[in-house]
């Protein structure tokens, strides 16, 4: 029953889930992170960087203004963004590291998921290995900061978020036992 984490443990741990969420191929995708916005296309600025870049001959500036849209998205900026947003929302949730003695948690290819539990409850899920997943719930109120043993059903409950996911956010599925995927 004693505590895992520090607070600041409990921030560089946050900080990951969301780093691993944001920086998936499939939420870059879903932001659209990869293409210029529209309104960002025709912007006076925008003109004036191509025209000085053509000029100077260093190339297209749509790698430059591709960058910037990503850097927008995956720098955590003190006035917000997607990623402050998001550890905000985190930060209200109460969060256990979940023991499965049979080793049933599994991963994706997005091995940091969102999702809801088969009971309706928002949650975040990090797994560390097949017998261990650090789970963020409004539910796990007597375990918070704590080790919590959960028996196969529960495991299984908290691997139906990645059953949820489309083959385009979760390209492969990643357990110790096929009986468990």
């Amino acid at each position: 029953m004693l505590l895992i984490c520090s607070h600041s443990d409990r921030e560089k741990l946050i900080s990951l889930v969301v780093n691993l969420f944001v920086r998936n191929p499939w939420t870059m995708q879903l932001f659209e992170m990869d293409t210029i916005p529209k309104e960002l296309n025709n912007h006076p600025l925008t003109v004036a960087v191509r025209e000085l870049m053509k000029v100077m001959g260093v190339g297209g500036a749509d790698s430059l203004m591709k960058y910037s849209v990503k850097w927008a998205y995956l720098i955590e900026h003190e006035e917000g963004g997607l990623i402050k947003d998001l550890k905000h929302e985190i930060e209200k949730l109460n969060f256990a590291f979940c023991y499965s003695a049979s080793g049933r948690f599994i991963t994706s290819s997005c091995p940091s998921c969102f999702g809801r539990f088969t009971n309706g409850q928002v949650a975040a899920y990090l797994p560390l290995s097949p017998n261990v997943a650090v789970c963020f719930s409004k539910d796990i109120r007597n375990a918070n900061n704590r080790i919590c043993i959960v028996n196969d059903d529960d495991a299984m409950d908290i691997n139906s978020i990645y059953s949820s996911l489309d083959v385009e956010r979760a390209r492969y599925l990643i357990g110790n036992s096929t009986s468990v995927l």
